[in-house]
């Protein structure tokens, strides 16, 4: 679907070009320093993100999936604002992240734990889709830091790192 038709479905009056200029403006004030793809991979700064624009829109009906879609796609554009692509820090070094978040598994056997979590959940969706819906998005995090056993698990380690495989695909 058209951007402009799902405005229009979620009782937005905005055109996409305003819309996609609010998303850009609301990130880099209200959530400044974070990338496109770290605030996706953070399920709860997602959530209060798209409370932030429904607000600002005044649509209750703007769902997070419309909203985070235009935002990914933006990310996805050439002509994307400098410092909202990419990560926004170093690389994840797993080996050393997993053992301060009480994970016992290899860096291997993670990503490969994380994406059979993901496979089992979500068949025919891509990550970046999952990451659309913050709600879902959670449930998998959920999903692998109970597969885990670790419980401190960030969902940002798992998501980045599904992410992270996929790119590497």
């Amino acid at each position: 679907m058209l951007l402009a038709d799902e405005l229009l479905a979620c009782e937005c009056d905005k055109t996409p070009d305003q819309f996609r200029d609010l998303l850009i403006n609301r990130l880099t004030e209200r959530f400044s320093g974070l990338t496109i793809d770290r605030l996706v991979c953070s399920p709860d700064d997602a959530l209060r993100y798209c409370d932030d624009i429904r607000q600002i829109t005044d649509s209750k009906v703007l769902y997070d999936g419309v909203i985070l879609k235009a935002l990914m796609n933006i990310r996805k554009s050439a002509d994307c604002p400098k410092g909202l692509r990419g990560s926004g820090k170093p690389k994840r070094n797993l080996k050393l992240d997993l053992p301060t978040q009480g994970c016992d598994l290899t860096p291997e056997a993670f990503k490969e734990l994380a994406v059979d979590c993901f496979a089992s959940m979500y068949k025919s969706k891509t990550i970046d889709e999952i990451t659309c819906y913050p709600q879902q998005a959670s449930a998998l995090c959920n999903f692998v830091r109970t597969k885990a056993k670790a419980k401190s698990l960030t969902d940002d380690t798992i998501l980045a790192t599904l992410m992270n495989v996929r790119k590497a695909s």
